[in-house]
């Protein structure tokens, strides 16, 4: 791995031998397929003549020991947080796996956590169960039908709630043409997780119950 490129742009030349490095976050030894936060200058040169010692150490115990150091610690969670986005599957990858689940048989639950675990963590963001195969179009129109017949008798405050549930109901229906769901699914829209609940996955309930 000669280059490191994380994903706000910023890349580091691994290859090459020990050498500092002055960032906007601050000082690095990088070379040899290395790459360690340090505090200041002084403490880059002192690593590099560590590291430049013959040492009976592996190259695992001498990066136990590297990290150890409280002042690499200190900024550790900077490198941790880039490599983690770097190495961390794509959405649309997470989002493959999870619809493979929803249909395997059996259904594979730890899987099932650890995406979506990573996907919240990759996006920052929540996951949403929409239930369309309760908020359909047939419950739309009895809703907007007992609401009108609720007016007729001026019983306005279950026309209300009527009308509430016709209103939910437009809205999934909506958001189920624009994105052209025809089976139950899991969908990023607009930054959102989204699992659309149709019934007609194997799994719907076991789902369902997981994310509500």
């Amino acid at each position: 791995m000669a280059t490191l490129k994380f994903s706000d742009g910023e890349e580091f030349d691994l290859s090459g031998p020990l050498r500092k490095e002055y960032r906007s976050d601050g000082w690095y030894v990088l070379g040899e397929n290395r790459l360690i936060p340090v505090r200041d200058e002084q403490e880059a040169d002192e690593y590099i003549y560590k590291l430049s010692q013959p040492s009976t150490l592996s190259d695992k115990q001498q990066l136990v020991e590297i990290l150890s150091d409280y002042s690499v610690l200190q900024r550790n969670d900077l490198i941790i947080e880039k490599l983690k986005n770097l190495f961390m599957e794509k959405p649309e990858k997470i989002i493959q796996k999870l619809n493979e689940v929803v249909d395997s048989d059996p259904f594979d639950l730890t899987e099932f956590d650890s995406l979506i675990i990573q996907f919240k963590e990759l996006l920052k963001t929540d996951v949403k169960f929409l239930d369309f195969e309760f908020y359909d179009e047939t419950r739309m129109l009895s809703a907007r039908s007992d609401k009108i017949a609720k007016e007729k008798i001026q019983d306005f405050n279950a026309a209300f709630e009527f009308r509430e549930i016709e209103r939910k109901c437009e809205k999934y229906n909506k958001i189920k043409s624009e994105c052209h769901i025809e089976k139950s699914t899991f969908y990023n829209y607009k930054n959102y997780l989204l699992y659309f609940c149709l019934g007609t996955a194997r799994h719907d309930k076991t789902i369902r119950n997981y994310l509500k």
